[in-house]
This record gives structure tokens, C-alpha cells and sequence, in this order.
């Protein structure tokens, strides 16, 4: 059996591919991380939660998961990477965290 004689199957396939394409483009949006720098200023340690006096601008708080990857040892004082999503509920959470330098 062929789909290429059926005038639906001409019009569907196209509209699905084009919005498995939309859905696509839309997840990779979402999840688009962002990237911080600078030296630790504060770490809550209970709250998983870091305050880092960024390089660009003013302090910058953000919140850690048990998904973080977090390479070297966090200290205040300690530089540090970060590399962020925003979440739902306004926190920076954190992806990854590296430590430069102290």
C-alpha cells in the first residue's frame, strides 16, 4: 500500500514534521542555559544556595540541585563559573559550578 497518491497523506506528513520541528526548537529554547563569573561571596550551605559577586555587574544568588555539577571546593572568596538556568520560580539554578581559583 502507498501514501504517495493520497492527498492527505500529502498535506499531513508535512504539517507533522513541521511541528515536531516548532516542538523541537521550542524545548531547545527553554532549556538555554546562561553563564556567570566571579568570586563567592556567601555560601548557605543548608539552603544550597551560593551568592557570587559577579564580574559583569551586581551579586547574583543562586541554588544548587543534587543534579549540579560542581568541580573543586567552594569557598568564600573562591571564584567560581557558573553556568544557570532561570527557574519557575525566579531562582538562578545552577548547572554547573567550577571553581577557578580561591
Amino acid at each position: 500500500m502507498t501514501t504517495s497518491g493520497n492527498p492527505l497523506c500529502r498535506v499531513a506528513v508535512p504539517f507533522v514534521l513541521a511541528v515536531a520541528l516548532l516542538v523541537s526548537a521550542l524545548a531547545r529554547g527553554a532549556d538555554r542555559t546562561l553563564s556567570a563569573a566571579g568570586a563567592i561571596v556567601h555560601i548557605d550551605a543548608k539552603a544550597r544556595e551560593i551568592v557570587v559577586a559577579t564580574e559583569d555587574g551586581p551579586e547574583k544568588t543562586f541554588v544548587w540541585t543534587p543534579e549540579t555539577r560542581i568541580t573543586g571546593t567552594m569557598a568564600v572568596g573562591s571564584r567560581v563559573a557558573v553556568r544557570y538556568t532561570a527557574g519557575d520560580d525566579g531562582k538562578n539554578v545552577a548547572v554547573q559550578i567550577a571553581v577557578t581559583r580561591s
